[in-house]
């Protein structure tokens, strides 16, 4: 788990830190977007949807 969320969350905040002023900015405006959550909503519905199905035929 630590290595799924951890290590990204690490690399984003880097990232995040090294940015300007104006492209910090740019980055929350894009973030609290509805595109942006319903892009990243959807990715997380199908790898749910997938591993939850694969887990099923592997073990039902």
């Amino acid at each position: 788990m630590v290595l799924f969320i951890g290590i990204p969350a690490l690399m984003m905040w880097r990232s995040y830190k090294k940015m300007t002023e104006e492209e910090r900015n740019d980055f929350r405006t894009d973030v609290a977007s509805k595109r942006f959550a319903a892009t990243y909503g959807l990715l997380d519905l199908a790898t749910h949807y997938y591993g939850s199905n694969r887990f099923l035929q592997s073990h039902g």
